[in-house]
């Protein structure tokens, strides 16, 4: 009788490592698909961040492109400060000294 009740316990056993074992692999792909998701989420949003930025890269040159131009064919009004010509997109620009030291010498030599 003891042999049939360990047998049994041993299928209950096996049964009940089986459902433990499905149970903890639906939870280990659960984990992964919200991570995946967590991570293609963050990648869209990286991507986002820097198309902005291109943009505002591109706003910013094309300013300052159509403002030297101005520069070297004279349509700027000499009283105006360099510092001037760095207004608009420009000024977005976390750091554009040397963009701004570059129409400084533009405006130096139209005044030459």
């Amino acid at each position: 009788m003891k042999c049939a009740q360990l047998s049994r316990r041993i299928t209950k056993d096996l049964h009940l490592g089986d459902i433990a074992q499905r149970v903890q692999e639906s939870v280990n792909k659960s984990v992964h698909i919200s991570s995946h998701a967590q991570i293609i989420e963050y990648m869209v949003e990286i991507i986002r961040e820097y198309d902005e930025a291109v943009n505002c890269y591109q706003d910013a040159v094309t300013d300052i492109s159509a403002k030297l131009s101005d520069v070297l064919n004279g349509k700027v009004c000499l009283d105006r400060q360099p510092e001037d010509l760095c207004s608009g997109p420009a000024q977005r620009l976390q750091n554009h000294s040397p963009l701004q030291a570059l129409l400084q010498e533009a405006h130096r030599s139209s005044l030459r």
